[in-house]
């Protein structure tokens, strides 16, 4: 192995305080005396009160650095919080839980982080959130600044984490933001000399503060990411590396845990990229030592031990060790997969081999099947696409003689072409996903579990669809092709016709659909109401946390037709709220493409102003989000 192989060791961590106070996340303390803290734990009586689940935090904090018993406890942490519906606790819980999973399941970790961010928002605990931020960053596939724009963070911890890191006097947070800089700053432009300055601000905070000593090989670890950087000629930031994993290493604040072996291994990687294989064979044989002593059960850093092992002996010709090492590599992962097998797939293998000749016909079948129906997706799509590009272009010919609306059409049609990249994207590569998931479980003979994976593809492609038809309507707005076509419509029809799509889509986020109205004839333009109705039901389940309702109301007041569709739940942002309340609450001049309104909610604006039909939109404080629509009915309408 040419190139280094890292280890991430990267933790998120707490810091001391001076009182037993437990307003925030900064207020746990992480201490070294794990048998005194232990029993601190055991005598407490009430094993449901605050003060206890308390100590056990601190107690699953210091295991992080100074025990092998890290997530022991944490199941009782999620129940007592449960019990005591505490947000602060059971964020903690999910940051732990992410903490845990971090180095072994990075899409587990990922999701438990995010739940923990959102708890500390709400909280507004800053330290909390800091160390959401590093797991998120460290666990997400995406280029963390392009990461952190989508999921509108970055202006809080990029752009203006200096000017933060200078208006805060808590220590650990001080160390928290330097860590975090030192590994992530330069996806966001900081400088190497940037960085290293904060890198000599950590050493002097820690020097000054010995309770912080336990955060010193984190810090040298992370310096080692700023080395990474430098690639000149001589090969001369490699012993820079080098000595920024022994400097890591001789601080630990334990060598018998999993961060010693890790540290271990970045260590006989720095040397094996200098070529000297003896002392990187020296450190991989004493991690190796370290994991056996310990009885560590992580195959994924037994893989990796076992890897550096294997290269390293190869480097040295010593053939006959390398191979051995690569069949206890061989013999791990056969005795993982031998334990995931779980009784019902042993029974399904046995009933397999009976009708293995059927099985491998309908498997032929299945794949056939799954290619076609892929090939003409595609090619829908794609023939949709095209329409969409020539509509597009079309309408920016016949506008060429008005000045002012070419200048506006030009830039929305810009924003479109962005909008279909961003928004196509994502379906495609769910689309592609789930393609290479269904492959793989024909493959292993998952059959089982295809239905489920099949209907998933059903309903991207019926999102793909809705947006195509979004799009498609919008071109008809910017072509000033509206028309008016008022019919009798039933509500009751109009919504056992259009209901069960979204019910399926609410299903998989657990989002329940309450419907209220009656059997009422009123007289509206059915593309209209059909255009709302989809649309604001899209919004809704989008922006409903999971295990919530949605309500959807009619009635007649007086001479109109109302519909209410009202969800609980705070993922919009601020932004978000602002720019909607404004579009259809006032009198605003919008832009199509703006920041905070899809191209949803501008649809239902132009043709309900088309067709003399109001919407209202409603925040309150306790997150019910109402959109509210009125339609205009003639007189003598009848109620049947």
């Amino acid at each position: 192995m040419k190139n280094l192989f890292l280890l991430p060791i990267f933790f998120n961590f707490v810091s001391f305080a001076q009182q037993k106070t437990y307003t925030s996340f900064r207020d746990y303390h992480v201490l070294s005396n794990i048998d005194s803290l232990q029993k601190v734990v055991d005598s407490q009586r009430d094993k449901s009160s605050i003060s206890y689940i308390n100590s056990l935090i601190e107690l699953e904090m210091s295991r992080r650095f100074y025990s092998n018993d890290f997530g022991k406890d944490l199941e009782k942490i999620k129940t007592i919080a449960l019990l005591n519906k505490n947000q602060q606790i059971l964020a903690i819980y999910n940051l732990l839980e992410a903490t845990k999973s971090k180095d072994t399941d990075k899409e587990l970790s990922f999701k438990y982080a995010l739940k923990a961010m959102n708890y500390f928002e709400r909280l507004k605990d800053t330290s909390g959130m800091i160390q959401c931020n590093f797991i998120i960053l460290s666990t997400s596939n995406e280029y963390p600044a392009l990461f952190h724009e989508k999921n509108n963070k970055k202006n809080f911890f990029f752009e203006n984490i200096l000017t933060f890191y200078s208006k805060i006097n808590d220590i650990g947070d001080k160390l928290s933001i330097i860590i975090l800089s030192l590994n992530y700053g330069w996806h966001f432009g900081m400088t190497i000399q940037k960085q290293l300055d904060l890198y000599k601000a950590g050493i002097k905070l820690i020097n000054e503060n010995p309770k912080y000593h336990y955060l010193t090989f984190i810090l040298y670890n992370s310096l080692a990411n700023v080395y990474f950087r430098i690639h000149d000629k001589k090969g001369d930031y490699l012993k820079k590396i080098q000595w920024c994993y022994l400097m890591s290493y001789q601080h630990l604040p334990s060598k018998v845990t999993r961060a010693a072996v890790a540290v271990l291994c970045n260590l006989t990687g720095s040397y094996f990229n200098t070529k000297e294989y003896k002392q990187s064979e020296l450190y991989i044989k004493e991690a190796l030592a370290i994991y056996e002593k310990q009885k560590m059960d992580d195959k994924v850093l037994f893989f990796v031990l076992y890897t550096h092992l294997s290269n390293i002996q190869c480097e040295l010709k010593d053939y006959k060790n390398a191979y051995e090492s690569r069949l206890i590599l061989e013999e791990s992962e056969r005795n993982l997969n031998d334990k995931l097998k779980t009784k019902e797939l042993r029974e399904l293998l046995t009933k397999y081999e009976t009708v293995k000749k059927d099985i491998a016909i309908k498997n032929l079948e299945l794949q056939k099947q799954v290619t076609e129906a892929r090939t003409r997706l595609v090619l829908f799509i794609l023939g949709l696409t095209c329409l969409i590009i020539i509509a597009i272009s079309f309408l920016a010919i016949r506008l060429r003689n008005a000045n002012d609306s070419l200048k506006k059409l030009t830039k929305s049609r810009d924003k479109l072409f962005t909008i279909i990249s961003h928004d196509l994207r994502s379906p495609f590569n769910s689309y592609q996903r789930y393609s290479e998931i269904v492959g793989y479980l024909i493959k292993t003979k998952q059959f089982g579990r295809l239905e489920e994976v099949l209907k998933k593809i059903d309903i991207v492609g019926l999102n793909l669809s809705a947006l195509l038809n979004n799009l498609l309507e919008w071109s008809i707005v910017q072509q000033k092709q509206i028309k008016i076509s008022l019919s009798e419509v039933n509500i009751q029809e109009f919504f056992n016709a259009l209901l069960p799509l979204y019910r399926d889509i609410a299903q998989l986020k657990n989002v329940v659909i309450i419907e209220d109205f009656q059997d009422q004839i009123i007289m509206v333009d059915r593309q209209l109401l059909s255009l709302i109705s989809r649309n604001l039901l899209d919004n809704a389940i989008k922006y409903t946390p999971e295990g919530n309702e949605i309500l959807l109301k009619t009635e007649l007041q007086e001479n109109d037709f109302v519909m209410r569709i009202s969800n609980r739940g705070d993922a919009m942002t601020d932004r978000q709220k602002e720019k909607i309340s404004a579009l259809f609450n006032n009198n605003y001049d919008y832009e199509f493409g703006e920041e905070g309104l899809g191209i949803g909610l501008i649809l239902i604006k132009e043709f309900a102003q088309a067709n003399c039909v109001s919407i209202r939109f409603d925040h309150s404080d306790d997150h019910l989000t109402t959109f509210e629509v009125t339609v205009p009915q003639p007189p003598k309408l009848s109620l049947k």
